[in-house]
């Protein structure tokens, strides 16, 4: 039997809370090793970064018009409850003079979503990535999302989505993106 790690160790004194025959059953049935396993590939962002990203994903291109991507799926874990929040993520940017391969933005999305987060931070964190790495005249992201801190706590606004943007580069041009999204 492999030890333990710090992980399963503290989700065992979570799990240690609970009733005793409830605390047994979760332990026997290898609740704690599945918890942190679960949040070590939530928390996965943290070992990835904008470089590797951007590796032989950025191509020359001289056009004026604007990249769209949108209803990108979103996961992330709300930093303060340590619970999910899900949505939708909007991106558009206006190159200037090079794109980066569209997978190369959703990879942008699930690195910084992979991370214990507000969506807040999430929005300007996707922005100012995608900023760094192509060197995009302006950029506009709107996340969308549910979170269960909300819903499953005593206030249940069950059903709300927050929405957040983050604008960056040229102001007039961010704001015409925000229109596209």
């Amino acid at each position: 039997m492999a030890p333990q790690s710090d992980a399963q160790l503290a989700y065992e004194r979570l799990l240690l809370q609970l009733p005793t025959t409830e605390a047994q059953r979760l332990t026997r049935a290898g609740t704690p090793l599945k918890a942190s396993q679960a949040f070590s590939y939530i928390t996965s962002g943290y070992t990835e970064n904008l470089s590797a990203i951007k590796k032989d994903g950025l191509f020359a291109q001289h056009a004026d018009d604007a990249v769209v991507l949108r209803d990108l799926p979103l996961h992330s874990t709300c930093e303060h409850h340590l619970l999910p929040f899900f949505g939708y993520c909007h991106i558009a940017y206006l190159p200037a003079g090079q794109v980066l391969a569209l997978s190369r933005i959703n990879r942008l999305l699930k690195m910084y979503s992979r991370r214990l987060q507000l969506q807040e931070r999430l929005s300007a964190e996707i922005a100012d990535g995608l900023l760094e790495m192509c060197g995009a005249h302006a950029v506009a992201v709107v996340t969308e999302a549910r979170h269960l801190c909300m819903e499953l706590r005593a206030d249940g606004s069950c059903g709300a989505t927050a929405k957040c943007t983050a604008l960056r580069g040229e102001t007039s041009s961010a704001r015409a993106l925000l229109s596209l999204l």
